[in-house]
C-alpha cells in the first residue's frame, strides 16, 4: 500500500510566505550590514590573535570553544563569515516556524509565524549575526536543536521526562557557550524518540526487567551519550580554563576574568548600550551592583589573598586591560581564583540567597533591554519593530521583551495545568521543559558575568522570546479547536 502524498495546506501556504520574507530580508540586511569586531574577535578567528587564539580543538586545548572557530575557518573574510552564520541562523528560525507551526490553524499560522520573523530579524537577535563572536551560532544551535526536538519527539507524556532532561542539557549549553552540546542533545533526544515510537521504550516502562535485557544495546548508548552531554562540555571548558593560563598575556585564566566582572565596582560596561531614555534608574541599578560587589569581596574566606579585594579585581582599569596588571599586583589572588574560584563561588551562591536574589533583580531588567551592538538599517517597519525595540511613549519608557516573557509565563502556567488535567496543546510537553531551562540558563548566566548582560545573557533571553511567542500559539489554537467541537 503506498503512502499518500503529503498535501499542501492553506497554513503550509502561510508559512511559506512567512518564512520567504524573512529570508528575503534577513539576506538583503547581511548584504547591507557591515561586519563588526570586538577586541575577543580575532580568539574566533583562525589564525589571528596570537597563538593559542583561533585554534580548533576538540578537547579544548584553545582559547575558544571549537563550534565557532570550525565556521569561521570555513570562510576567507569577515563578511563571508556574517554571512555563512546570518544564513545558519535563518535556516534555524525557519527550522522552529516549520516544526511548532505547520499543522495549527492558518489564522494562528500567520500572526505567530509573522511574530517570529519579526523576532528574528529585530535587533535583539539578528544584531548577532553581524558580530565576529560565537552569539550567532550559539542562539541559531538553541533554536535548532529545539526545533529537532519537537520534530522527533512524539506527543504525549512519555516525551516529558527526557525532554526535560534534554533541555537541562542545553541550559548547559548556554551556560558554557559551548554550542556543541545543543548538537549532541538533538541526536540523543531524535534516537530515543524513534526508540518511543517503535514501542519499546513503553515495554521498558512496563516490564523494565525483559526489556532490558532485550534493549541493552540502545539503554547504554542512551546512558552513554547522557553522560557524554555532561562531561564532555564541563571537560573542553576546563581545558579551555588552563589554556587561557597558558596563552593568555600575563597568564591570567578565564576565572579570574570573570571574577574581575562580578566584583567590579562600576558595571558600566553592562549599562552603556541601554538607550538614554532606558536609564532612568541607572543609577540605583549602579548602587544594588555596588552593594553586591562589597558583599562578595567581604565573603571571601581567611585564605584569599588580601590583593583580592582591591583594584584591579575590584574596578579599574577595564576587562582588556587589566589582565598583565593582575599577574604584576596579585600573583596570588590570581592562582587562588583559578584553583579555588569556581567550588567557592558555587557554595557562596548556594548559601546566600539574599546575594542572589539582589543581584537577579537589577541584573535580570537590564539584561532585557533591546541594546544595539551593531548599527544596521532593519527591513522591518518601524510599527512592528516596536515590538521588540525598546522606545520612548511620552515620559514612559517603552520595554517590550519583559512584557513578553510576562506573557511567556503566564502562557507557560496555563500550559502546564492544562498538562496535569490531560489536556495537551501541540508541542506543549517539550515547551514545558524549554521554557524554565532557558530560565534556568539565563539566571546561571547572569550569576557568573556581570558585564555585557544583554549580549552575554542573548544565548537564552532570545530562545525564551521564541518559546513566549510558541507557548501563546499553542493556547490560541486549543482554543479555537475547543470552540470548533462545542460548535459541533
Amino acid at each position: 500500500m503506498k503512502a499518500s502524498p503529503a498535501r499542501l495546506t492553506p497554513t503550509h501556504l502561510v508559512l511559506v510566505v512567512v518564512t520567504a520574507l524573512m529570508w528575503l530580508a534577513g539576506t538583503v540586511t547581511v548584504i547591507l550590514a557591515d561586519p563588526v569586531r570586538y577586541n575577543d574577535s580575532p580568539g574566533y578567528v583562525p589564525g589571528t590573535g596570537g597563538d593559542a587564539a583561533g585554534t580548533v580543538s576538540l578537547l579544548g586545548d584553545a582559547v575558544r570553544a571549537w563550534p565557532t572557530v570550525v565556521l569561521y575557518g570555513l570562510a576567507g573574510s569577515d563578511p563571508s563569515r556574517v554571512a555563512l552564520q546570518t544564513a545558519i541562523a535563518l535556516a534555524a528560525w525557519s527550522l522552529l516556524i516549520w516544526a511548532f507551526l505547520a499543522r495549527v490553524r492558518p489564522l494562528v499560522a500567520a500572526v505567530a509565524g509573522g511574530l517570529l520573523a519579526v523576532l528574528a530579524l529585530a535587533p535583539v537577535a539578528y544584531q548577532w549575526n553581524l558580530l565576529i563572536l560565537s552569539d550567532s551560532l550559539s542562539i541559531s544551535l538553541v533554536l535548532g536543536g529545539v526545533a529537532l526536538l519537537r520534530l522527533g519527539v512524539p506527543p504525549g507524556p512519555r516525551a516529558t521526562l527526557w525532554t526535560w532532561l534534554g533541555l537541562l542539557a542545553l541550559s548547559l549549553a548556554g551556560v558554557s557557550k559551548l554550542p556543541a552540546t545543543a548538537i549532541l542533545l538533538a541526536a540523543l533526544v531524535w534516537c530515543i524518540a524513534r526508540w518511543a515510537r517503535s514501542g519499546r521504550l513503553h515495554d521498558t516502562i512496563s516490564r523494565p526487567r525483559e526489556a532490558t535485557r532485550a534493549n541493552w544495546g540502545a539503554i547504554a548508548a542512551g546512558g552513554a551519550a547522557a553522560v557524554l552531554l555532561v562531561v564532555y562540555p564541563v571537560a573542553v571548558n576546563s581545558a579551555i580554563d588552563r589554556a587561557w593560563v597558558e596563552g593568555e598575556p600575563g597568564g591570567t585564566s578565564r576565572n579570574a576574568v570573570n571574577f574581575y566582572f562580578l566584583t567590579a565596582t562600576d558595571i558600566n560596561s553592562g549599562l552603556s548600550p541601554i538607550p538614554e531614555a532606558s536609564r532612568a534608574g541607572a543609577q540605583g541599578l549602579l548602587d544594588r551592583a555596588q552593594a553586591a560587589s562589597d558583599a562578595l569581596v567581604a565573603a571571601l574566606p581567611d585564605d584569599a589573598p588580601e590583593c583580592l579585594g582591591r583594584a584591579p579585581f575590584s574596578g579599574e582599569p577595564g576587562p582588556f586591560d587589566f589582565r598583565e596588571v593582575q599577574v604584576r599586583d596579585c600573583p596570588d589572588g590570581v592562582a587562588w581564583v583559578q584553583d579555588r574560584f569556581v567550588i567557592w563561588y558555587a557554595t557562596f551562591l548556594v548559601t546566600h540567597p539574599d546575594y542572589v536574589a539582589d543581584v537577579l533583580a537589577y541584573r535580570l531588567p537590564v539584561s532585557l533591554t533591546a541594546a544595539p551592538y551593531t548599527g544596521y538599517v532593519s527591513l522591518v517597519p518601524p510599527a512592528l519593530a516596536l515590538l521588540f525595540a525598546d522606545a520612548t511613549l511620552g515620559e514612559v519608557t517603552y520595554l517590550p521583551l519583559p512584557l513578553w516573557l510576562l506573557a511567556g509565563l503566564i502562557a507557560w502556567a496555563i500550559v502546564a495545568v492544562r498538562f496535569v488535567r490531560g489536556r495537551r496543546i501541540a508541542g506543549g510537553s517539550l515547551l514545558l521543559a524549554a521554557f524554565p531551562g532557558g530560565i534556568a540558563a539565563w539566571s546561571v548566566t547572569l550569576l557568573v558575568m556581570n558585564a555585557e548582560m544583554q549580549r552575554i545573557s542573548a544565548v537564552a533571553t532570545v530562545p525564551l522570546l521564541a518559546f513566549s511567542i510558541l507557548l501563546l500559539a499553542g493556547l490560541a489554537q486549543a482554543t479555537g479547536e475547543g470552540e470548533a467541537n462545542r460548535a459541533r
